[in-house]
């Protein structure tokens, strides 16, 4: 098993390394690969949560169109290849419109349940789950027997 946290995504550079670390132990090993979500997304989400609770309306547009911003420019930035990209942004803009009716339903009822966060923090996940996997997937693929 292979485990990695938020700030071991932080970066292309970063991303590139993991997945260059992934296809190394998948030459040899069968293996499970456990990512975090990208550094400070996680806390970004909660903070989107207590700003909706508060009426912060403003505040929360700017900070989800600041974690979405972020999570295009790794996946412009990270993978190479112009066909994978544009899969990948297609994946990518369809989480993101399904995160930003989450918030908008969320900032409609100015609250924010337990269940409702949990399923807002499950997010941070999903997002850089595509750019890991629909990017890399092809060379961690190629170099399996």
């Amino acid at each position: 098993m292979l485990k990695f946290g938020g700030t071991s995504l932080a970066s292309p550079k970063d991303i590139t390394s993991v997945a260059k670390t992934v296809v190394s132990f998948s030459k040899d090993n069968e293996i499970v690969v456990v990512c975090s979500a990208v550094d400070g997304v996680t806390d970004d989400l909660i903070l989107i949560s207590r700003m909706i609770e508060q009426r912060k309306k403003d505040d929360v547009n700017v900070t989800l169109n600041k974690l979405i911003l972020r999570h295009r420019s790794l996946a412009n930035k990270t993978i190479k290849n112009s066909e994978i990209k544009k899969q990948l942004l297609e994946k990518l803009n369809t989480d993101v419109s399904e995160l930003q009716e989450l918030v908008r339903g969320l900032a409609l009822l100015k609250e924010v349940s337990v269940r409702s966060l949990d399923y807002l923090i499950s997010f941070t996940v999903g997002l850089l789950l595509g750019i890991i996997f629909l990017g890399f997937l092809p060379k961690i693929a190629h170099n399996l027997p």
